[in-house]
């Protein structure tokens, strides 16, 4: 049985990909836009695809790729090397304000 963590990271990193292959994050862009979903069982925590990696594409993105942050917009767990990114304070912020909110979704189309 896969951990609701495993699960949350899976269909982050899923829709990261779903903003490239819609043409969301594409070329100079293709690095750019996030996904994020809470963490139901933890609702001060999200996972949300950070910064850092050798190749930051969103068509890339694996469940293993995601950090975890909380609400302050603070990384608490991800691969080594990786941040949170700039647009974390967004995440937060309505996460924070709006704890019906379960997933924030922005990106960067031309």
């Amino acid at each position: 049985m896969t951990s609701e963590l495993t699960d949350v990271r899976r269909e982050v990193a899923i829709a990261n990909r779903i903003l490239s292959n819609l043409g969301l994050a594409t070329g100079l862009l293709a690095g750019l836009g996030h996904a994020s979903m809470r963490l139901p069982g933890n609702p001060d925590r999200f996972v949300v695809k950070g910064r850092q990696y050798a190749i930051d594409s969103l068509a890339s993105m694996r469940p293993e790729d995601m950090v975890v942050c909380d609400l302050d917009g603070y990384k608490v767990d991800g691969p080594p090397g990786s941040t949170q990114c700039f647009e974390v304070q967004m995440h937060a912020c309505i996460y924070k304000t709006h704890p019906d909110v379960q997933s924030v979704v922005h990106c960067h189309p031309r």
